[in-house]
């Protein structure tokens, strides 16, 4: 193909620039994944494959336990794996993954490792994003004791959104009037989608 010597074209294309590469968003996604086979990681594996069809740059960070028995108890093979994916969830925060996703338990053993995780991420300035899958966490934060009531809250204070599956459960968290409003989206409108000032910040739309 013929071309102008470079010192022979119009100052305009000697001059000529490539625009910067727009930065990937990044993604800390904390889930489940098989094995073992269930609802739970079938239905956060096709959230990752999702992301990353959409050129997100995603890090996951593993929740689930190997001994289906055990999930929902206290063991020490199973705070052993919490203790892992917590070492995952802080490494990836520092490795820039500041954007945290997390798929929330409705027991208090779960809710102990979802605590933990909130709490590193918070404390690493991350914007955590906790998914509650399905209803009944009112009925979940009505079983426990005041003291852990108020934990409940206090660490659902520190997320920037929670997203539920329809506009209808949003009563599941009457409990505490500051999570309603923009801190509460559901699943009935898109959830990922940019910002009008940065074209890059992916937030959960209403």
């Amino acid at each position: 193909m013929w071309s102008l010597p470079l010192e022979d074209q119009p100052r305009s294309m000697s001059k000529l620039t490539l625009p910067p590469s727009r930065p990937k968003t990044r993604f800390l996604l904390v889930g489940p994944l098989s094995p073992p086979t269930t609802g739970q990681a079938l239905a956060f594996e096709m959230l990752c494959r999702g992301l990353g069809v959409h050129d997100y740059d995603c890090r996951v960070v593993n929740i689930q336990g190997k001994n289906l028995p055990s999930l929902g108890r206290f063991t020490i093979v199973r705070s052993i794996e919490t203790l892992h994916a917590l070492r995952r969830l802080v490494g990836g925060l520092n490795a820039g993954y500041r954007r945290v996703y997390i798929r929330v338990s409705r027991s208090r053993v779960g809710f102990v490792r979802d605590m933990l995780m909130i709490w590193s991420a918070w404390l690493c300035e991350g914007h955590v994003i906790v998914h509650v899958v399905g209803g009944n966490y009112d009925d979940f934060y009505r079983t426990q004791p005041r003291c852990w009531r108020f934990v409940i809250c206090h660490i659902l204070r520190r997320t920037h959104r929670i997203i539920i599956l329809s506009e209808r459960l949003r009563a599941i968290f009457a409990f505490d009037s500051t999570l309603d409003g923009p801190h509460l989206d559901s699943l009935d409108r898109p959830i990922l989608r940019p910002q009008r000032s940065d074209p890059w910040t992916p937030v959960v739309q209403r």
